[in-house]
């Protein structure tokens, strides 16, 4: 069975899933990530991080997975919105470039 990723960069199939992680890993070694929340129903799989990249810029993302009956990745997909400060105090979170929430 084909895998497909909804991810422009990163080529369907097991070995290309884990390249391009192995390859974001080498060339962004400070990078961290947060899982902040994981949910599952069945065959599908959300999720949640807090990722800080070199430079202090913040992403939110979401990985959606779908599993086959095997457990096998069969879909992945990742919206990713990045945090803009709006003051000091006021973390701006958006989505397709609109404000959405405010924290």
């Amino acid at each position: 069975m084909r895998r497909v990723y909804f991810i422009p960069l990163v080529g369907d199939g097991k070995e290309a899933f884990i390249e391009y992680f192995e390859k974001m890993s080498r060339e962004y070694p400070d990078k961290s990530i947060e899982f902040v929340r994981e949910v599952a129903e069945g065959e599908l799989v959300v999720l949640h991080t807090h990722q800080i990249w070199p430079g202090n810029e913040e992403y939110v993302t979401m990985d959606f997975f779908r599993f086959d009956v095997s457990g096998k990745i069969v879909e992945h997909g990742t919206p990713c919105n990045k945090y803009l400060i709006v003051q000091q105090t006021t973390i701006q979170c958006i989505s397709f470039g609109k404000p959405v929430v405010n924290y």
